[in-house]
C-alpha cells in the first residue's frame, strides 16, 4: 500500500529497512524480508530500477540460510515474487542492462537457492520453494542452464510427495508434473530443430548434458510414489497424483520412443 501511494519513496524505504536484516531479533528480520518481498511485488508497475531489483534479490538470498524458519520462508517467497516478475516480462530476458530482472542472477543464484530450499527441514519453506520452481517452469525462453537446474531439482521430490503435510504432498506432485511438461517441451523443440534436447543445456559444470538422463532416473523411482498416492486419504493429493501420473508416463514413453533412442 505504501509503495502504491508513494512510488518515489521505494528506494528510501529500502535503505531504511535494510539494516534490520542483520538484527539478532528474528521478528526484525521477518518484518524486513516480508517488506522486501512486497517491494518486489510492487515492481509490476515498473517503479523499481534493475539496480534496486538486484539489491533486493541479493538481500533475499541472504535469508535463505537463516536459522529462523519464518525468515527462510519469507525469503523464498520473495524469490517467488522475483520469478513472477521474470515470468511476466519474458521479453526482458532478451535485453541486457535494461532488463528489470537480471537473467544471470536468476539462473546462477536464485534458481539454485530455490531448488536447495526444496530440501529445507521445515515444510512451510518447502511449500514456498515449490511455488518458485513451478513459476520458473513457466518462464518463456528459459535458458538451458536454468532448465537443467529445474530437472535436477527432482532429486528432492521423493520426501516431498511423501510428506505429512497434505498441501505439500499435493504441491510436490503438481511440481513433478510440471517438470515432466518442461522436459517434454524441450525435447520436442530439440527434435523439431534437429538436435537432442540436451544440446540446449549450456551449464558451466561438466555434467550438465546429463540432466535429462538424471531426470529420467528420478522419474523411474517417483512413478511408484505417484501410483501409491492415487489411494491417498486426501482427495486433493489423489487428484494431484492422477494429474502428475499422466505427465510422468508421457515423459517416460517419450524417453523410450525409437526416435529418441536414435
Amino acid at each position: 500500500l505504501f509503495c502504491r501511494h508513494h512510488p518515489s519513496k521505494r528506494e528510501a524505504l529500502l535503505q531504511f529497512i535494510h539494516p534490520f536484516l542483520s538484527r539478532p531479533f528474528p521478528g526484525h528480520r521477518v518484518a524486513t524480508v516480508a517488506t522486501l518481498s512486497q517491494l518486489l511485488l510492487s515492481a509490476v508497475d515498473g517503479g523499481l530500477s534493475s539496480h534496486m531489483t538486484a539489491d533486493i534479490a541479493q538481500s533475499l538470498l541472504r535469508c535463505i540460510d537463516d536459522a529462523h524458519s519464518v525468515v527462510r520462508k519469507q525469503g523464498v517467497r520473495g524469490l517467488g515474487q522475483l520469478m513472477l516478475l521474470w515470468q511476466q516480462h519474458p521479453q526482458q530476458q532478451q535485453l541486457a542492462a535494461g532488463a528489470l530482472v537480471d537473467e544471470q542472477i536468476v539462473v546462477k543464484e536464485v534458481l539454485p537457492a530455490a531448488c536447495r530450499s526444496l530440501n529445507d527441514s521445515d515444510s512451510v519453506v518447502q511449500k514456498e520453494a515449490v511455488v518458485v520452481v513451478q513459476r520458473a517452469c513457466l518462464v518463456e525462453g528459459l535458458p538451458g542452464t536454468g532448465r537443467c537446474l529445474l530437472l535436477r531439482s527432482s532429486c528432492h521430490l521423493q520426501p516431498i510427495v511423501d510428506a505429512e503435510d497434505v498441501a505439500l504432498r499435493a504441491a510436490g506432485l503438481d511440481l513433478l508434473g510440471r517438470l515432466c511438461s518442461t522436459a517434454a517441451a524441450a525435447a520436442v523443440a530439440g527434435v523439431e530443430s534437429g538436435q537432442d534436447a540436451t544440446d540446449n543445456c549450456n551449464a558451466d559444470d561438466a555434467d550438465a548434458d546429463n540432466a535429462d538422463m538424471e531426470f529420467t532416473k528420478h522419474l523411474e523411482l517417483l512413478v511408484i510414489h505417484c501410483i501409491v498416492r492415487l489411494e491417498d486419504t486426501s482427495g486433493v493429493v489423489s487428484s494431484a497424483s492422477s494429474r502428475c501420473l499422466q505427465q510422468v508416463v508421457a515423459a517416460l514413453l517419450w524417453e523410450a520412443a525409437p526416435s529418441r533412442a536414435g
